[in-house]
Formats: structure tokens, C-alpha cells, sequence
């Protein structure tokens, strides 16, 4: 009887238990989200915590609301999904992944009557992510494809899931102190091994020098080209090693010591009065024209026009007109007009007009325009200052901008991102996503997990409403309100109902903590000024209050809130036939009241009611 009991568990029961668990979640299965006021992204992190399965969506085919009121019982997956991603999706599902895609296109009112579906492909994709130095994983790294994001986990590892209409796509691998790492993934690859190259360890040692076993990027140049006859490189081209030499004198780069076989030597010392061509120079180049270098420069160059080396540079260069570096460069670029790198630089590039470096920098970038195409390790200072990636600060009188932020934006007037790591501070800062600090007059960001401080914030995914109250002290204020959670921008405008007109217009700012669902506080500090008829005659009325209020949401976009306001009113405002200093905005129940010398002071409670949008 035990046997059969045994063979019974492994051939029936077992299998069954199998195929359960491998089976797709069900979209019709009714669950239950009902958590007040929230984002889109929330509510499905809900979902995913409570009903154990991964959503995995393209931004840009939706465009939900950026805060929703959810309250659903009993209702079906699919049904709620499509009420939190503002329009009627599809989803597809593979074990407990589901793939949520919009049923009729991302602007339905346009779609036809017939609906033509896309060749919408799936990529999941596994890897790691390693330290390119060590091969050591990497945790909390940023992947990101097709705008589908996730984490590394302790391991380094990743799994994420996206759809696309295209046979690849382009992975984003990014963490502050590494360089971003972005590479093109095809459909067929499964498990990627990514690596992600320090801040701190780049070498910078790469002066080589002797032998050349390869022609220089500089021989190809049209501007060259126009200067050094064809039959010179033809002649250079057939040597792999430079000979030493002392010290050559050119008039042109064909007319001098070595004539057309300059191109095949190194000299300690080089002359050129209009124009010079040679293979290298590691001491001292000097020209009245432009120096042409075929490789490699250790030593110093000077030129009326401009030094051009299509080799390394570790030494100086300096021209009235500008300095060209083909390779890396370490040490000192001073030019006039321009200097340009086109790899990696260490050092000081100073011109009165522009600084340019494709590769990555360390150092400090001083002039007008400065610009690095790749990386930013040191300093910019100037007018307008340009990079890819910052991790040194920018400094300018008018514009910095950069792609990824990770040290400071410093400017007097605008700064500009696409991401925020580090503290943005000018009169204007603009970043699609915000993770740290923006000070300035006036913010915008499309989403903040930081802070905005200004005199006005605006942030599309943030905090922004209008609230009216009305007091018992018969005082009706109207505020907006924008900005973060965190911190916002409160303008004021208020009047209280009496038989004298006084309008209060004010500034402030305030702070809104979520504490359950639907219920919230906020505090609100504000400023203003009481307007009436006295005004004119010199009177001064300033009124500064204290508002804190608590606020229950029933339905998107519409809150109720009752709260306590106390007071304050500083007035040299007199009564009529009186020496008394008043003002008829202040409350029958002050609990602080004092005449002084010239003006008087007021302090009292108010309670209201309100309304918020």
C-alpha cells in the first residue's frame, strides 16, 4: 500500500505541482489596489510586491497622468493596468513577467477602425556588470534600453525585459566615479558582460617614441596635404624608424636642411620661418608660419600661425593662431584663437576664443568656449562651457550644459542638463531628471527626487496645485503652488470681507508629507503685503503667517484640507481720528498686541477650511 502511495506522489502529483508553477499569470484575475493617491509607477510596484510578478513596458509608447487616485476592488489585471497607464493595454505574459503594451498604439484617437499589429520584438536580456580594471562586479549600476530601467544587485547582475520594433537596441550602463558605458545589443544575445572603466584609473603615460611602425592620421589631413608635397610622404611612408638629428632649418616644409626627407627624423631643435614638416621633435620647435609634426612632440612649440602634431604631446605648445594634437596630450596648450585634442587630454588648454577635446579630460579648460566631447575630469571655466559627461566642475558668466551632471553647475545665468547627480546653482537650471540640489530664481526638471530651491520651481512629475481657504476671521487666500513635495513655491493672493478693500499679495514656500494613503500634511510659510487706500499715503503693512493644514484626497486631483494659520501684522497704518496703528485684516482673537513708537505689532490665530486642485 506505501509504494503505491509513493508512485502515486512522484507520477501524479509531482508533475501536476510542475506545471503549476510554471504556468503565466492570469490578466483576468481579479485583485484589489486601492491606495489613494499616488503615481503610475507606484501603483504597479505595488502590484508587483502584492501579486509576486515584474512589469516591463517601452515610456514612450504611454502617457499616463503623472499622479493617478486609484481605488479598485475586485477587479480585473488588466482592466487596472490600463486605468493606471491611462489607456487600454495589452499584456503579455511569460511566467511572472508581464509585458505591458498599448492595445491600439500610443495616440488611439488617431488609430483606424482596423488595427494593424507592429512586429513588436522581446528582448530579455541577463549579464553582469564588472569593474574593467579588475574584473570585480559591480553593484547599483543603472541599465537602461529602450527606456526600460533596472539595478545591478550585490553580484553585479541584471535581468531585464523590453519590446521594440527594431533588431537591436542601445544599452546605457552608467554609476557616479565610472565612466558610462553605452553599446548596441542585437536580438539574439542573451547574457551581456559589461565593463565599466573607473574614474580614477586611467593612464596618462603614453608618450612611446622611436619606432613607428605606422603612418600618422596627420599625412591624410586635406590642410596637410595642401602644405606637404605627396611625394615627401610617399617617401616617409616606406620607414618604420626615425633617425635622431640635431637640429634642421626650414623655409617651407620642402626647402631646407633635410629637404624632402625631414619627415623621416627626430630633431632635438627645429626651425621653420614660413612652414615645417618633420617626423618628430623632443626638444624645442619654433616657427614663425605653422609647424607640421608627423608624430610625436616632447619638448615645447611655438608658432605665428599654428602647431599641428599628429602624434602625442607631453610638453607645450603655444601659437598666436592655434594647436592641433591629434593623439593624447599632456601638458600646456596656449593659443589665441583655438586648441583642439582629439583624444585624451591632461593638463591646461587656455585660448581667448576655444578650447576642444574629444576624449576625456583632466585638468582645467580656460576660455570663451570650452568644450569636451566625451568626459569632463578637471575643471571648465568660461563663458560657455560644453560636455558630455562631468565630473568636474563648470564654471561660466553664462551657460554651462552637459549630459550627465555628477559635480557642480556653477553660472550666472543658465545651466543645463540631461541628468542630475550634483548641485546645479544659477538664476536659471534646467535638467530632465533631478537627483541632488537646483538653486537658482527660477528651476525647471521634468522629475526630482532631489530639491529644487528658487524663487520659482516648475516640475512636470512634481508638486504643483492651486488651494483656496476661507477663515474665520472671514480672510479668503488663494495660493499656487509648485515645485517638490519636499519644497515649493507658494504666490498669494488674498482679501479679507469687511467694509475697507485690503489686498494681501504675497511669497512663500512649504513642504507636503504623505503620512497614509490619502492623508498629508503641509506647512507653508508666507510673506505679504496688505494693499489698501493708505498705501499710497506711505503706510507700510506686512503681514508674515505660519499655515499648517491637513489635507485627504478623494479624488484625483481634488483635496479637502482644514487647518491653523497664525498671524502676524507689522502696520504704522493708523485709525481715523486716532493715534492707534491698525489695520482691519488683523483677528478679534490676538494673543499678542503691542503699540510701539511709530508702528505696532500683532499677532493671532485664524482656522480654515479649503479646497485644493
Amino acid at each position: 500500500m506505501m509504494q503505491s502511495l509513493k508512485i502515486f506522489l512522484i507520477f501524479f502529483i509531482l508533475p501536476v505541482s510542475f506545471s503549476v508553477s510554471s504556468q503565466n499569470i492570469d490578466v483576468n484575475k481579479k485583485i484589489t489596489v486601492c491606495e489613494g493617491y499616488l503615481s503610475p509607477q507606484k501603483a504597479l510596484l505595488f502590484i508587483e510586491k502584492n501579486e509576486n510578478i515584474k512589469f516591463s513596458y517601452n515610456p514612450r509608447n504611454f502617457n499616463p497622468e503623472p499622479e493617478i487616485y486609484i481605488c479598485k476592488r475586485n477587479t480585473e489585471l488588466q482592466n487596472i493596468v490600463s486605468f493606471i497607464m491611462g489607456q487600454e493595454v495589452e499584456l503579455v505574459t511569460e511566467n511572472n513577467y508581464v509585458i505591458i503594451k498599448p492595445k491600439y498604439g500610443k495616440d488611439a484617437s488617431l488609430r483606424s477602425s482596423t488595427v494593424i499589429p507592429s512586429k513588436i520584438k522581446t528582448f530579455r536580456l541577463n549579464g553582469i556588470v564588472v569593474n574593467s580594471i579588475n574584473n570585480v562586479p559591480i553593484d547599483s549600476v543603472l541599465v537602461s534600453i529602450n527606456n526600460t530601467v533596472t539595478y545591478t544587485n550585490e553580484a553585479g547582475y541584471f535581468s531585464l525585459i523590453t519590446d521594440s520594433d527594431s533588431s537591436f537596441l542601445t544599452l546605457l550602463a552608467e554609476k557616479k566615479l565610472y565612466f558610462t558605458e553605452k553599446l548596441k545589443v542585437i536580438e539574439s544575445e542573451k547574457t551581456l558582460r559589461i565593463y565599466l572603466e573607473p574614474v580614477e584609473d586611467i593612464n596618462y603615460n603614453y608618450m612611446p617614441l622611436s619606432v613607428k611602425g605606422f603612418n600618422s592620421i596627420i599625412e591624410n589631413h586635406k590642410f596637410v596635404n595642401t602644405i606637404v608635397k605627396k611625394d615627401q610622404l610617399d617617401i616617409s611612408k616606406s620607414q618604420n624608424i626615425l633617425v635622431n638629428k640635431n637640429v634642421q632649418v626650414s623655409i617651407l616644409p620642402n626647402v631646407g636642411t633635410y629637404w624632402n626627407k625631414s619627415g623621416l627624423y627626430r630633431f632635438k631643435r627645429s626651425y621653420n620661418i614660413f612652414a615645417g614638416y618633420v617626423g618628430e621633435v623632443y626638444g624645442c620647435e619654433l616657427g614663425l608660419g605653422i609647424n607640421i609634426v608627423r608624430y610625436d612632440v616632447i619638448g615645447f612649440q611655438f608658432a605665428g600661425l599654428a602647431n599641428i602634431v599628429g602624434g602625442e604631446v607631453n610638453g607645450v605648445q603655444m601659437s598666436l593662431g592655434g594647436n592641433v594634437s591629434i593623439e593624447n596630450f599632456s601638458g600646456y596648450q596656449f593659443s589665441t584663437i583655438a586648441n583642439t585634442t582629439w583624444k585624451n587630454f591632461k593638463g591646461l588648454q587656455f585660448s581667448a576664443f576655444l578650447n576642444h577635446n574629444k576624449g576625456k579630460f583632466r585638468g582645467l579648460q580656460l576660455g570663451t568656449l570650452n568644450i569636451v566631447n566625451d568626459t569632463l575630469l578637471g575643471w571648465q571655466a568660461g563663458i560657455l562651457n560644453f560636455t558630455g559627461i562631468s565630473h568636474g566642475p563648470q564654471l561660466t558668466a553664462f551657460m554651462n550644459y552637459n549630459l550627465i551632471n555628477n559635480k557642480l553647475q556653477l553660472s550666472a545665468f543658465f545651466n543645463i542638463n540631461k541628468k542630475n547627480n550634483a548641485p546645479q546653482i544659477g538664476i536659471f537650471n534646467i535638467s530632465d531628471k533631478q537627483d541632488n540640489l537646483q538653486l537658482g530664481l527660477i528651476n525647471v526638471a521634468d522629475s526630482v527626487s532631489g530639491i529644487s530651491i528658487g524663487f520659482l520651481s516648475f516640475v512636470k512629475k512634481g508638486y504643483t496645485h492651486f488651494d483656496y481657504s476661507f477663515s474665520n476671521n472671514l480672510t479668503g487666500e488663494l495660493h499656487f503652488k509648485t515645485g517638490t513635495y519636499k519644497f515649493y513655491n507658494i504666490i498669494s493672493t488674498g482679501t479679507k470681507v469687511n467694509e475697507e478693500f485690503n489686498l494681501l499679495i504675497g511669497y512663500g514656500f512649504g513642504s507636503y508629507f504623505k503620512i497614509w494613503r490619502m492623508l498629508g500634511i503641509d506647512t507653508d510659510i508666507i510673506v505679504s503685503n496688505v494693499f489698501n487706500h493708505y498705501t499710497f499715503e506711505n503706510a507700510y503693512n506686512i503681514s508674515p503667517q505660519f499655515d499648517l493644514n491637513i489635507n485627504y484626497t478623494f479624488l484625483p486631483r481634488f483635496t479637502v484640507f482644514c487647518g491653523v494659520k497664525i498671524k502676524a501684522l507689522f502696520t504704522n497704518q493708523q485709525k481715523e481720528e486716532s493715534q492707534v496703528y491698525y489695520n482691519p485684516i488683523v483677528g478679534n482673537y490676538r494673543f499678542y498686541e503691542k503699540q510701539y513708537s511709530g508702528h505696532a505689532t500683532y499677532i493671532w490665530p485664524e482656522f480654515c477650511i479649503g479646497i485644493k486642485i
